[in-house]
């Protein structure tokens, strides 16, 4: 139903649209139920003024209202400044975009349009390899998508092997939803044929899994790729528009709960050094000098002795931890 009509009569559906279609005069249009112009099911469409002529004016008033609402998040190249009253700084809205925060808009936007657009880039949000867990990718993710359908995207993984990463992605393209977020796709390069066929080709021939026929699909599917230390390889370098987000701190969790914590912690557990091991710092290469800890062993002699009982981790306490007890 989802491909092209088929012998029983049903309409071509190409997906489902919950934000007013863009017309090539660049009007706006509301549809409700099926719109055979577009071929795309239209449901729950906000009305939408615009004046009939905006101004520079009205265009600099609205890109101000977009940017305070992602200000917030950590945008590799962006200028911040500390708001009184604030804990974290924020993109400074004073200064003109930078490209990561350009980028997020240009995201934004083509997931608005999506339904209307014959072909649309993929997005791509990373972060570094070592640094970029909680730095804000899927949050980033959730907000484009609520305000583009006025839902949550539902994440999937990218499994354990190219294959299986095309049957994912086809199955997803099948199913036609809104978007299709592919999420912690982490310290790989990222190449699959199926993927770069449905960003640029309309129709997209897929085989159907389970079996050797085709079918052919006109995906409108806002196509969105987080993961840390991510490249694109092959085709996939130039069909993506890429967000890069970094905290510039080793871990990016405000409260404190997070490895430096349990680092910190562990390091005070004498019974790791009476039985043979040593919380050590491994340096590594990278931009905020990410460096990881690891329990090695001290010297050889110490595997072969007895084990003392190791001290319990002691319990935090105040009130910033009683959420978390």
């Amino acid at each position: 139903m989802l491909a092209m009509a088929s012998d029983a009569g049903f309409k071509p559906l190409d997906g489902i649209a919950s934000a007013p279609l863009l017309a090539e005069d660049g009007s706006l249009r509301i549809a409700d139920g099926y719109d055979p112009l577009t071929r795309m099911w239209c449901e729950h469409m906000p009305a939408v003024e615009v004046p009939p002529a905006p101004t520079r004016q009205d265009a600099e008033v609205s890109l101000r209202r977009l940017r305070r609402v992602i200000r917030t998040f950590a945008f590799a190249d962006a200028k911040s400044v500390m708001l009184q009253g604030q804990s974290v700084p924020v993109v400074d809205i004073e200064q003109p975009p930078g490209v990561d925060e350009s980028a997020a808009l240009v995201a934004l936007l083509t997931a608005v349009c999506r339904p209307s657009l014959r072909l649309a880039p993929g997005v791509l949000i990373h972060a570094p390899a070592f640094s970029g867990a909680g730095t804000g990718k899927g949050l980033l993710v959730r907000v484009i998508c609520a305000i583009a359908f006025g839902m949550h995207p539902r994440a999937m993984t990218a499994g354990g092997t190219l294959e299986e990463l095309d049957k994912r992605l086809v199955a997803a393209l099948i199913g036609a939803e809104q978007t299709l977020f592919l999420d912690n796709v982490n310290g790989m390069a990222l190449r699959s044929d199926a993927l770069a066929s449905a960003i640029t080709e309309r129709p997209a021939y897929v085989r159907v899994l389970g079996s050797s026929t085709t079918r052919a699909l006109n995906p409108v599917t806002f196509v969105v790729i987080t993961g840390n230390g991510v490249v694109l390889s092959e085709d996939l370098a130039r069909r993506f528009i890429t967000i890069e987000l970094d905290a510039g701190m080793e871990d990016p969790d405000p409260t404190g709960k997070g490895r430096q914590y349990l680092a910190a912690m562990i390091g005070k557990l004498e019974g790791t050094r009476a039985a043979g091991f040593l919380l050590a710092r491994i340096r590594t290469a990278g931009k905020w000098s990410p460096d990881l800890y690891a329990l090695q062993r001290t010297v050889p002699e110490a595997a072969e002795a007895p084990c003392s009982p190791m001290n319990p981790m002691p319990m935090p306490t105040g009130p910033a931890w009683e959420s978390v007890l």
